[in-house]
């Protein structure tokens, strides 16, 4: 399986529409506003599942990476909403930066699940 790309196309495409200006400040904070209440909303249940099923105990290395990861988006969604109060390009560049760079550690997390699974598969089928 190779790197998970949708979430962070969604904020690329963005940024290009608000560049552009084919988008108006109000869409953009709309987008803004949903995306962060529905990734908020999953990154509040997978900390949950981790804290309940004491996940870190066993799968340390994937939950820091994953945990890094949805925190460097959600830094990234803060950046970007500061675009809505000064008007700063580099707001958004920078957001998507850090997206980008939470991106990659969600599939690196992903990346660390699949093998220790298949570790696991290995180790049992002995």
């Amino acid at each position: 399986m190779g790197r998970v790309l949708g979430r962070y196309n969604q904020f690329k495409r963005a940024v290009e529409n608000v560049k552009a200006e084919t988008w108006t400040a109000e869409e953009f904070q709309e987008f803004l506003f949903n995306i962060y209440e529905n990734l908020g909303a999953k990154a509040n249940e997978l900390r949950e599942i981790i804290t309940t099923e004491n996940y870190s105990e066993y799968a340390q290395e994937e939950v820091e990476c994953g945990l890094a990861g949805l925190n460097l988006f959600e830094a990234g969604m803060q950046e970007m909403a500061l675009y809505l109060e000064d008007w700063e390009i580099v707001h958004l560049d920078e957001g998507l930066a850090l997206i980008w760079e939470g991106n990659e550690k969600i599939n690196e997390a992903m990346s660390i699940n699949r093998k220790n699974r298949d570790d696991l598969d290995v180790q049992v089928m002995m």
